[in-house]
């Protein structure tokens, strides 16, 4: 029998880990590193820009797939990170359980990002992990921002 609780317990953890979802990036990685952490898993991966870079990746031909996007400073560090996932359940659920799983703890606080009123966590490092919106294909929105990289590497 407590094999039985043992397996269910796992099973029905490894759910919860699926419905979060990870970029595989963070802020502070330069661009080598973000593409060697996206390359494997995008079906197209673009970089555009010549003083900040701005990296694309998309997981599959879906109009609604999950979509990563990031901004690395013209110092090579990534400060900004947004990422885009299908999934189900409350926004809340989901924005917590993706806190947990990119290592943040806690319940999370009320914020506003962009006039949305959104969950957020703020790691060690300053970066803010903004989730619980939708957007109009109904994947959850999620933001990990730095603006203490923004600013360093970015002022003039």
């Amino acid at each position: 029998m407590k094999t039985v609780a043992a397996v269910l317990c796992l099973l029905l953890s490894a759910a919860g880990a699926a419905e979060a979802a990870d970029p595989g990036i963070r802020p502070g990685m330069g661009l080598a590193a973000v593409e060697a952490a996206l390359k494997a898993r995008c079906k197209e991966l673009t970089v555009t820009g010549d003083t900040d870079r701005f990296v694309s990746c998309t997981f599959d031909d879906r109009e609604d797939g999950a979509i990563v996007a990031a901004t690395i400073s013209p110092k090579d560090r990534t400060y900004f990170i947004s990422w885009r996932e299908p999934a189900s359940g409350e926004a809340a659920d989901f924005a917590r359980a993706t806190a947990a799983a990119i290592g943040l703890a806690g319940p999370g606080a009320d914020c506003r990002l962009y006039d949305y009123p959104m969950l957020c966590w703020t790691g060690a490092d300053g970066t803010v992990f903004y989730s619980a919106e939708k957007d109009a294909q109904g994947r959850y929105v999620s933001y990990l921002i730095n603006e203490a990289i923004e600013q360093a590497d970015t002022a003039e």
